[in-house]
């Protein structure tokens, strides 16, 4: 991706200015299982490439399996350069069925937020605004139990990360 385009009046874009506007995505296509660690791990398939000097709306949905004793923990890196300031909506950690608290928090890169697991498919809602100053890289989801148990903490295929750069 490149810089937005800049058009002037009755100027036809180019294909590379009609680039620049789609939305980045990344989904992952089959699951991927973490079992007894609570070291976050980079997910296999949920990274994106971003540019330097951008913003970005990033937002998706994570659809994950774990129990309520490990419950599952997310974190993002990035860039050296940028800001990542996100939320994460889930059950509460602790929760023992679908019907637990929400909680929604506000984070920044290197905050680490820990969602509850009930034994049963859930998901968790995943959005922020990215700023990358000079370095460009790549905005990588991570990952891995709350509390490192012998039990499976899955992530699940069709979970998803889309950005669009907005600035």
């Amino acid at each position: 991706m490149t810089a937005m385009p800049t058009l002037s009046a009755g100027q036809d874009p180019t294909a590379a200015q009609w680039q620049t506007l789609l939305p980045i995505k990344a989904v992952k296509s089959i699951d991927e299982t973490v079992n007894n660690s609570a070291t976050l791990q980079n997910d296999d398939a949920l990274v994106l490439a971003v540019n330097s000097t951008a913003t970005y709306e990033v937002s998706g949905i994570i659809r994950y399996n774990s129990g309520t004793t490990p419950d599952i923990k997310f974190a993002w890196t990035a860039p050296a350069s940028a800001t990542f300031f996100w939320e994460c909506i889930g059950l509460d950690t602790g929760a023992s069925g679908v019907t637990g608290t929400v909680s929604r928090q506000a984070l920044a890169i290197g905050d680490t937020v820990g969602i509850g697991g009930t034994g049963n498919d859930l998901a968790a809602s995943i959005k922020g605004i990215l700023t990358v100053a000079s370095t460009a890289g790549n905005l990588q989801l991570q990952w891995a139990q709350n509390t490192a148990n012998a039990s499976n903490t899955i992530v699940r295929a069709n979970s998803y990360i889309v950005a669009r750069q907005i600035a």
